[in-house]
């Protein structure tokens, strides 16, 4: 017996992409023509690191996949004209042909965001603030050590940085503001990359400034403390 549609049920639309042409789309444009294996995502790399190229090695880190597999796709898109090679020292120098487009409108260079950089900063300083029972000065200190460990990602992502000239405990301050301004920051660059229905880039949906303040224990009511002594 078919289930009846309860009332005020609206059908949804299935999923779909009409196109991909958006700047937050390139792997899924590249992946469409390219196919899903690691080609999509060694132009990827490619496009933005025009013109100076990447290493094998380069390429493997950026994208993720290991060496050999690196190796072999360069090999095919050398096979089909669309990279060059050569050699620097011992390693593989890996260039897009020319300026060409490798797509209607693509054309090198084509600047990118680091997520996975990004999201390791983000990943880092929440599990930090996440942490109690912590003095002041040993917040400062540990803090200072987290920030100067992803000095690189972010200068390289362009990511706000924190007032390093605070000194002993006026870091564990300073820290807490930078939080604040790093999930900011990090809101409205996903934010800028969201194209609406009409193509048009939109705002992102969070409404509310995301704040990472320090957690203090957890409250243990009175009735918790009675379930624990019945359980006993």
């Amino acid at each position: 017996m078919a289930t009846r549609l309860r009332p005020g049920y609206v059908r949804r639309r299935a999923a779909r992409l009409d196109s991909a042409t958006a700047p937050s789309r390139l792997r899924i444009r590249l992946r469409a023509a390219f196919g899903v294996n690691a080609r999509a995502d060694v132009l990827a790399a490619l496009l933005a690191a025009s013109p100076s190229g990447l290493s094998i090695a380069d390429l493997g880190r950026q994208t993720r996949f290991t060496k050999p597999n690196v190796a072999s796709t360069v090999d095919s898109l050398l096979l089909a004209d669309l990279v060059t090679a050569r050699a620097v020292g011992n390693e593989r120098r890996v260039l897009l042909v020319g300026t060409r487009s490798i797509l209607p409108g693509l054309r090198p260079p084509v600047p990118q965001p680091d997520w996975v950089s990004r999201f390791r900063v983000a990943l880092a300083v929440h599990r930090f603030v996440r942490q109690d029972g912590r003095s002041t000065t040993v917040q400062a200190i540990e803090a200072r050590l987290l920030v100067e460990a992803h000095l690189d990602p972010i200068a390289a992502e362009g990511m706000p940085k924190p007032n390093l000239d605070a000194l002993g405990d006026e870091f564990a301050g300073a820290f807490d503001r930078w939080a604040a301004e790093l999930a900011d920051w990090l809101r409205s660059s996903v934010g800028s990359l969201l194209p609406d229905a009409g193509g048009a880039r939109t705002r992102c949906s969070c409404s509310s400034r995301i704040r990472l303040p320090r957690q203090g224990p957890a409250q243990v009511t009175q009735q918790q403390v009675e379930m624990k002594r019945v359980r006993r």
